[in-house]
């Protein structure tokens, strides 16, 4: 879980321990920077953001978005889960689907575009037939986001990880959910609470949500509407 969540998210250290501890409350630092560490993803990946490439040194705007896919074992079977981090404001967006593919990675990424209150400029993924496909490349081109790739092999990509490499394996061990109801009813708790309450070191103190309020109120020019009031449901 510690693994796949670093990998999903590309959080800061202190970000990761203080979101981790919503489901793993005795958690400290020193034992989740020796797991990373073991792994290889101690450090920060050093893909910059697009905005760097015309000339912004300090990429400070939301809308730079990290997108994976992780398969999560219940009860019920596999199911995937399709993340999307800003890398500026931490927001978390998510969808739990039953398949992977290209066309479901293309509505996943719409759905963003539509869900957050200002605009979507660029996304990061891995180089999974999901991401590189023809569907999700129109709708990414449509609405004129930058894309970048993680390293082929890189650490951290979350397919390196055992639960992803594993999901599918009966044998692996017993799933931590006991039914989809059980993981929806996590799932919608954990990031509701990560997004509105948790404050992260990366953004003083801030929630993601107030980050991105205080970035309207500097420059609402990348922004499509007024965040303050504005609510991210993911039951929908």
């Amino acid at each position: 879980m510690c693994l796949a969540f670093r990998k999903a998210t590309l959080l800061p250290l202190d970000d990761c321990l203080y979101a981790l501890q919503l489901s793993l409350p005795h958690l400290t630092r020193a034992t989740l920077h020796r797991l990373y560490r073991r792994h290889g993803i101690s450090r920060l990946s050093d893909v910059e953001s697009p905005l760097v490439a015309t000339g912004v040194t300090q990429a400070r705007i939301p809308g730079d978005f990290y997108l994976n896919v992780a398969p999560i074992r219940t009860g019920d079977g596999i199911v995937n889960m399709y993340v999307a981090f800003d890398r500026v404001s931490r927001i978390a967006f998510a969808e739990l689907h039953s398949g992977a593919s290209s066309e479901q990675a293309a509505k996943f990424l719409s759905n963003l575009v539509d869900a957050v209150p200002y605009r979507v400029y660029g996304t990061l993924t891995n180089d999974s037939q999901i991401f590189i496909g023809r569907p999700y490349r129109q709708v990414r081109i449509r609405h004129g986001i930058n894309h970048q790739f993680l390293a082929p092999e890189d650490p951290w990509d979350i397919r390196q990880t055992a639960s992803a490499k594993f999901a599918g394996e009966s044998g692996f061990r017993k799933p931590h959910y006991d039914d989809l109801e059980h993981l929806r009813s996590h799932f919608f708790e954990f990031f509701d609470t990560y997004n509105f309450t948790r404050r992260l070191k990366s953004l003083s103190g801030n929630t993601p949500y107030e980050f991105i309020c205080k970035c309207w109120q500097s420059d609402p020019s990348a922004f499509r509407e007024d965040p303050r009031g504005w609510r991210l449901d993911l039951k929908k």
